[in-house]
């Protein structure tokens, strides 16, 4: 029994049409193989994520844990954003 699957969408045919042509395979072959490899990292816990959150994860693991406790939190003013940044007394 062959079953089909209708794409509807231009788009996604044409992507079809490349990854299947860059690949050397059908486009069922192609589809098969990314919905294959899509389930296992869905499987494995590995939720798209946005940019924004990528970034906040970022911020957590490499960024806050950097910052001295006393200074989580603090509004920096102008001459010590410059002082930080290198501005202050060069001229800049």
């Amino acid at each position: 029994m062959r079953v089909g699957l209708n794409i509807k969408n231009r788009a996604v045919e044409a992507l079809a049409a490349e990854v299947a042509a860059m690949a050397g395979e059908n486009k069922t072959q192609a589809i098969g193989k990314a919905l294959v490899e899509r389930r296992r990292r869905l499987a494995l816990g590995a939720v798209p994520l946005g940019r924004r959150d990528r970034w906040v994860r970022f911020l957590e693991a490499k960024v806050w844990p950097r910052i001295p406790a006393g200074e989580k939190g603090k509004r920096l003013d102008r001459r010590r954003e410059d002082e930080i940044l290198g501005y202050g007394g060069r001229g800049v």
